[in-house]
């Protein structure tokens, strides 16, 4: 847009209406020939939205759409707007249209392709209507219409209405599948020889006829006349299957070959006065209708009827009041309208430009209304930009990634796009595929570069196939390296934390936390471990061991993931056990947004160990304790059977037993890796000893293959403490700790 024009705009739109004060929030070019204005004034206040359309502009098309494409039926402007748009002819705006009943039948007269979808034209209402080149017309118009066969003249009584006596009445797809006719007459199945047109001659072929009978289908495309008394002798005796009739149908005074219409009231703006008081006295409605503020809509064309503009005011909200018809009739004038006439406005008011809803529509949501005005465009709209989602993202063997598509077009608006629709390049093919519906299926673990193109623009996200394996102790805390521990609601002098190594589950300290506070109603006690762990690949669950005061003391994990999104993982229950440690775990399944706009995306870093500190709410009453954390760890998904097979090396591991404490049973689980399974299977010997090394158990000493392998180790004829057990097998030696508690 030029300079001169926006500044021009912004100086009109200031000085309407004298003292208001009016500000532009934004003038957005959508299409060759389209802008979309933004407009307030915050001191009545008024909202408004409206479009201004350039009518000569070759690639615009003008249309009307009736709900659900039915006499009878309501829809919103939103969803008629979606289901005619298309790419190569894209409805980039749009408002609601015409008052209508309970049903959905609209007031006037609406012409929708050439083709009147009801007679009950509502002759005193103002219309607004266009040619196929976009001429318009403003004004308010009569029907009549007649049909000629054999050099002989019938009178068109009326379309998609009730047949009365002696009546021909038209009959198309808007009145449904059939004609829902009685049997009292004649009726014939007509098509038209090219388009439907209004206010022009038409000729017809008959394809079809029944004599004293009704209820004819109603083919697409197709229409029936229908006659009664002498309307159906008119039929009889001068139409045949395979005749060429005529057919005129005249809302006048309108345009030649009258393409598209719709119906309002009343005229508010005429040859550049404000006619409001005026249209609404003419046309018929109360003073009140036409003096008080109410959500608004209308459509106005230009002096020279190069321009068309639809606007919507909201009203009946904090942030707008609505307008009067007078003040809506000086807004128009003021755009540039010369003549413009009210549409259905309250809760009905609704602007859609592009695939947004860009005003406030009074009922909180949008209302299903009976048609609705659209401009579309058939410009092809080149992308300038596209982008992947995710941009870089961690899957395992078990689990498929779906990627999202966004491209912008030259006017900045999002077009989504199919993964088909793309070409897509792996920089290493061989850690995947994808199938047809755009997901990523991994084949083995690796890294690599997607490239997607689209025409001249393109984007590259990165995927790594990550396979982590059983349980992994992710951190011991055997030192604070790395550690913050803050609070909320407890003064810091009242708060300490150390490394403590008397009390542990595994290696030989634990985290310690001493709180004291004084309860206050409402009020929630919280500590907080924040230290940023980095997470391999896709876990299942975040594991902790706890030992406590014996309150119900609640923990969280708060993550971050690909997206640098927080996310949080409640645990499975209260950490409260005051005599041993005790395991509690988060299932990574169903993440908690920290924002309602987070998407959660691996791989995930734990950046925060949150507690919320229990108690019996008893106001002002003390509260002190310790808690005891350890052995942070990582739990991964069993892998499937088709999964084992795509792992080409496996570290040898040996896992922390579960649980720890146990009475009298826990599991033991280590890994084999494929290259020396491959070699020669080796011998796996797992022992228990105990504190002073004595031997207490042999678990396994025998040949084991490639894979993930787990025993259980019953305690049940040994006493309480602390025992040991060890594995052995090629070169690999490990040993860990387990606690027998009875």
């Amino acid at each position: 847009m030029k300079k001169s024009f926006v500044l021009i705009f912004i100086g009109l739109i200031t000085n309407l209406f004298g003292q208001v004060k009016f500000d532009t929030l934004s003038i957005k070019l959508v299409a060759d020939g389209v802008y979309y204005y933004h407009v307030q004034e915050k001191n009545i206040p008024w909202n408004l939205n409206f479009i201004k359309v350039d009518l000569r502009n070759p690639n615009i098309k003008i249309k009307t759409v009736k709900a659900e494409d039915k006499l009878i039926g309501r829809e919103t402007t939103s969803s008629m707007a979606k289901r005619n748009s298309s790419d190569s002819n894209l409805v980039i705006g749009a408002i609601n249209a015409d008052f209508f009943d309970g049903v959905g039948i609209p007031i006037g007269a609406q012409v929708s392709n050439g083709e009147l979808i009801s007679s009950s034209v509502a002759p005193s209402w103002t219309k607004i209507g266009f040619d196929k080149f976009n001429n318009p017309m403003l004004g308010r118009i009569n029907f009549s219409g007649k049909v000629i066969a054999s050099d002989q003249t019938n009178l068109l009584n009326s379309v998609n209405q009730t047949r009365s006596e002696n009546f021909m009445v038209l009959y198309n797809s808007y009145n449904g599948s059939t004609t829902q006719t009685n049997e009292w007459g004649s009726e014939v199945e007509v098509e038209p020889l090219g388009s439907w047109i209004i206010n022009d001659t038409m000729k017809l072929i008959v394809k079809n006829k029944i004599e004293n009978s009704g209820n004819m289908v109603i083919n697409t495309g197709n229409a029936v006349l229908s006659g009664h008394g002498t309307s159906k002798d008119f039929i009889n005796n001068f139409i045949n299957v395979g005749d060429t009739i005529k057919l005129i149908i005249n809302l006048q005074p309108g345009l030649n070959k009258l393409w598209e219409m719709i119906s309002g009231f009343p005229i508010i703006l005429k040859n550049g006065v404000n006619y409001a008081l005026k249209g609404y006295a003419e046309e018929g409605g109360s003073a009140s209708f036409a003096t008080d503020r109410h959500p608004r809509t209308a459509a106005g064309i230009s002096a020279d009827s190069n321009y068309l503009f639809m606007a919507v005011v909201d009203g009946r909200q904090p942030i707008s009041k609505g307008m009067s018809l007078i003040e809506f009739a000086d807004f128009f004038k003021n755009i540039g309208a010369y003549n413009a006439v009210n549409l259905d406005g309250g809760g009905s008011s609704t602007i859609l430009v592009r695939d947004k809803i860009v005003n406030f529509p009074s009922d909180g949501t949008e209302r299903k209304v009976s048609n609705c005005l659209l401009i579309s465009t058939t410009e092809q709209m080149d992308l300038s930009f596209l982008k992947i989602t995710p941009d870089s993202v961690v899957t395992d063997l078990n689990t498929k990634i779906k990627f999202n598509l966004t491209a912008k077009d030259f006017y900045g608006y999002d077009k989504v796009l199919s993964f088909n629709a793309v070409k897509s390049e792996l920089t290493n093919p061989a850690i995947g595929d994808f199938n047809n519906n755009g997901e990523f299926i991994p084949h083995t673990i690796g890294e690599s570069y997607l490239i997607l193109t689209y025409g001249s623009i393109s984007d590259t996200a990165i995927i790594k196939v990550q396979q982590g394996l059983g349980v992994n102790v992710i951190e011991n805390f055997e030192n604070l390296t790395g550690f913050e521990v803050t609070t909320k609601g407890i003064d810091s002098s009242d708060f300490s934390y150390e490394i403590n190594s008397d009390k542990f589950s595994e290696g030989s300290s634990s985290i310690k936390i001493n709180y004291e506070y004084t309860y206050q109603t409402g009020k929630t006690y919280w500590i907080y471990i924040n230290k940023v762990i980095p997470v391999l690949g896709i876990p299942s669950k975040i594991i902790i061991d706890a030992m406590t005061d014996g309150w119900n003391h609640k923990i969280a994990f708060v993550v971050t993931d690909e997206n640098s999104e927080e996310f949080a993982f409640l645990t499975n229950t209260f950490a409260n056990q005051n005599q041993h440690f005790d395991s509690v775990y988060a299932d990574l399944s169903n993440p908690i947004k920290i924002l309602p706009s987070s998407v959660f995306y691996f791989p995930i870093s734990i950046r925060q160990i949150a507690i919320t500190l229990g108690n019996d709410r008893q106001v002002g009453a003390t509260y002190s304790g310790e808690i005891f954390l350890d052995n942070l760890r990582i739990a991964y998904p069993e892998l499937t059977s088709i999964s084992r097979h795509d792992i080409k090396t496996i570290n040898y591991s040996l896992e922390q037993n579960f649980p720890n404490p146990f009475n009298p049973v826990t599991t033991i689980k280590f890994s084999i890796p494929e290259v020396a399974s491959n070699a020669n299977n080796p011998n796996v010997e797992l022992k228990v000893f105990d504190v002073l090394g004595r031997e207490v158990a042999t678990l396994l000493d025998e040949k084991k293959t490639f894979g993930n392998h787990e025993v259980k180790f019953d305690g049940t004829n040994l006493s309480s403490g602390i025992y040991f057990y060890r594995i052995i097998a090629d070169n690999f030696s490990a040993t860990k700790k387990l606690v027998l508690l009875k």
